[in-house]
């Protein structure tokens, strides 16, 4: 605390002003850079280098409509000329760039890289640049495109050969690719790691990297904002400590509902989500931490109500029901909020997904007290709804004014990019937890447990396996993404961003989110708390 007023004034009126100036400023650079995106001069292929930079600087969310307006033209013009002259490096990039704004260019683009053999043309294995245009353009694959497997270990194999002779540069690029896959993890993330980079470049452009800079800190400070009103609504709900079992994880839920989308300037959706995940975990920790099967099972009976009361809640202990009451009033909140906006049915489909959530749970903790040993599929089977991908996309969708009642019904329907996000969610989860949830000599209760005892073979082997599984899931949702056209793609994007957060969270084979002392923590700090230096 300060403990001069009129000090703590200044300094707030300082960090005010300055904020002000750098809005300004980026105000002024972006309408430089937007020139840039649309100056008719500049050749295809450099056009197409342009907006991987500013991708990967984070900043293109500003020239959404511009760069996709860009990159039809240039998809035409390449659908007329084709492109045999391009090397390995240009090829890859417009393919993973093609995919990435929803053009389903085939895999057939990388046979000219390859030898009557069959084999990749052992000419490619020095091209350091190329080899990791490659490896980054393969992790938008679909199933059963075998070339770009191949391509995936051709890529690997070199590009970890190459790592000691590469510039220093890129051998950063190619340790940072090799180590988190870019396509997987958090756009927002990426950028702040390529911006330490991208300054060290001989090439870089001077007005994109301030650019990049100032629009990091600018967006970072809202989301500081966005975070102490969080914890001030958790706070409000007097719940953390009357709930002694509670997670206690404010920053950790922010992280994984803003990831749904950290480039909006529009609160309301990412707090949305943010609350939405906080009243799933007092729901998840009061099932899996504190009740009793047959108190869970009344509990999640009142829960799957089609509409919630009062009347019930005398069935449940004392502290259950400050857990019930918590998630009412919460629920009345938002409904009070996202009415105004005229779509009451909104908070209706969130509901219902917490239900299906609340019922995932208590079949999950059946097998855990050893009441039922699921086969591996049926185990699966549930995770789709435990992951909490319906509950959290859910979540956000009450907050986005153009998400229509048809939407929540796509949603709720059980798409495959939901369902195959949750499979990962699960996949991953499962992983990670293992060692903390695993109970020698007892009856299985994990989906690794399950998978070792149905196929009878080893835990390294049902964890490779799995491993494998979540590759595949991220294949189909690769392949929804190009394929699915019965809601618009901004609806599938959180989807797959709320699949990146858990990618963040498990993918390194602990749970970040329980512990995020284990991982996760570094990359909290390097969103939320700690500013890019602007010289």
């Amino acid at each position: 605390m300060c403990s001069n007023s009129s000090v703590c004034s200044s300094a707030k009126a300082t960090e005010v002003m300055q904020e002000i100036n750098y809005a300004e400023e980026v105000e002024a650079l972006k309408e430089q850079v937007r020139s840039m995106v649309v100056d008719e001069e500049t050749k295809p292929e450099d056009k197409m280098i342009l907006i991987d930079t500013l991708e990967r600087l984070g900043v293109a969310y500003h020239f959404e409509k511009e760069i996709n307006e860009q990159i039809a033209q240039i998809f035409q013009l390449q659908e007329q000329k084709g492109d045999e002259d391009y090397d390995l490096y240009t090829t890859s990039l417009h393919f993973r760039l093609f995919r990435m704004h929803g053009y389903n260019v085939p895999c057939s683009v990388f046979n000219k890289f390859k030898e009557d053999d069959g084999t990749f043309k052992k000419s490619l294995t020095t091209d350091i640049k190329g080899l990791l245009s490659l490896y980054e353009a393969v992790q938008l694959r679909r199933r059963q495109e075998n070339i770009l497997n191949e391509a995936k270990d051709f890529a690997t194999h070199h590009l970890t050969c190459a790592m000691p002779i590469a510039d220093s540069c890129l051998q950063q690029r190619v340790e940072r690719a090799l180590r988190r896959n870019k396509h997987w993890s958090l756009s927002r993330l990426e950028a702040r790691y390529y911006i330490s980079i991208y300054e060290n470049e001989e090439s870089k452009n001077e007005l994109l990297l301030k650019f990049a800079k100032l629009d990091y800190n600018l967006l970072q400070n809202l989301h500081k904002e966005e975070i102490s009103e969080l914890m001030r609504w958790w706070k409000g709900l007097g719940i953390g400590s009357k709930l002694p079992y509670l997670r206690d994880c404010v920053v950790e839920c922010y992280l994984w509902t803003a990831a749904v989308n950290l480039e909006s300037r529009n609160s309301f959706p990412r707090l949305c989500a943010a609350k939405g995940l906080m009243l799933i975990v007092v729901m998840n920790d009061t099932i899996d931490s504190y009740a009793t099967l047959e108190e869970a099972r009344k509990f999640v009976e009142i829960l799957q109500q089609k509409k919630w009361d009062m009347e019930k809640i005398d069935q449940l202990p004392e502290i259950m029901q400050i857990a019930y009451k918590a998630i009412f009033s919460a629920f009345e909140e938002l409904e009070q909020e996202i009415s105004k906006q005229g779509r009451p049915y909104a908070v209706s489909y969130f509901r219902e997904a917490v239900g299906r959530l609340a019922g995932s749970y208590l079949k999950t903790l059946t097998w855990y007290l050893g009441h039922e040993t699921p086969t591996f599929l049926k185990c699966i089977g549930n995770g789709i709804y435990d992951s909490g991908s319906h509950g959290v996309v859910a979540a956000y969708f009450m907050g986005i004014e153009s998400a229509s009642e048809e939407v929540f019904k796509w949603l709720m329907s059980g798409p495959t990019i939901v369902e195959a996000s949750g499979q990962y969610v699960r996949y991953t989860n499962d992983i990670a937890t293992y060692k903390h949830e695993h109970k020698p000599g007892e009856l299985p209760n994990t989906s690794i447990d399950c998978y070792i005892k149905e196929y009878r073979v080893s835990k390294d082997e049902a964890i490779a396996k799995l491993c494998e599984l979540a590759e595949d899931a991220w294949m189909a949702m690769n392949g929804e993404w190009l394929s699915t056209n019965r809601v618009p793609r901004e609806f599938l994007k959180p989807v797959m961003n709320y699949t990146r957060a858990a990618y963040l969270s498990y993918g390194e084979g602990s749970d970040g989110f329980t512990c995020p002392q284990t991982g996760l923590s570094k990359d909290i700090e390097a969103l939320f708390i700690h500013p890019i230096t602007i010289n």
